[in-house]
């Protein structure tokens, strides 16, 4: 993000967010099923979605674990669901996890299905001591 040709800093993004009301960054772009039909079928995966949008916290959590939109989007496509959480509210969400731009990430995304929306809540580089090898299973 730039502001008058100078890079911002976390402290300015957080200020733009609290002072000018930046609840939520959407992103647009072409729905995944076009470019990933099989995405539709399969129960691993994220469901195709229509728009992209960042919640507050996320921006901040990527923002200071140097993880970008597009490493997001990589996941959402490469990515394997291997934790469901039906009962979340507004919307159910779920954990997926993979390897963006050669980093092993996690990321918690909300599914709108009525706008086709895909909620983005947090991201994070998952801690060895918690998950197993594969980082796809908590360990006991």
């Amino acid at each position: 993000m730039e502001e008058k040709g100078e890079a911002m800093n976390e402290r300015d993004i957080i200020e733009k967010i609290e002072t000018e009301g930046w609840y939520l960054v959407v992103k647009r772009g072409e729905p995944l099923a076009d470019k990933h039909p099989e995405r539709i079928m399969s129960k691993n995966k994220f469901p195709s979605f229509e728009r992209l949008t960042f919640r507050i916290h996320a921006l901040r959590q990527m923002f200071q674990r140097h993880i970008t939109e597009t490493e997001i989007r990589e996941l959402i496509v490469r990515g394997e669901k291997i934790e469901d959480y039906p009962d979340d509210t507004p919307y159910p969400s779920c954990l997926v996890s993979g390897i963006a731009n050669g980093r092993r990430l996690h990321v918690v995304l909300a599914y709108n299905k009525v706008d086709r929306e895909a909620i983005v809540i947090t991201a994070y580089e998952p801690d060895p001591k918690m998950w197993t090898d594969t980082f796809t299973r908590r360990k006991p």
